[in-house]
């Protein structure tokens, strides 16, 4: 997992964040409706 770029280690970052983010967004539409996003 090295280096080498910078913005592939953050594109990489941020293809997870979103991962996450979706997941989290789907469980938090579970429980509460009202609440939205979290950025």
């Amino acid at each position: 997992m090295g280096g080498g770029r910078r913005g592939e280690g953050q594109r990489r970052q941020n293809i997870t964040n979103r991962m996450q983010a979706a997941i989290s967004s789907r469980r938090d539409r579970s429980t509460t409706a009202t609440s939205g996003r979290v950025c």
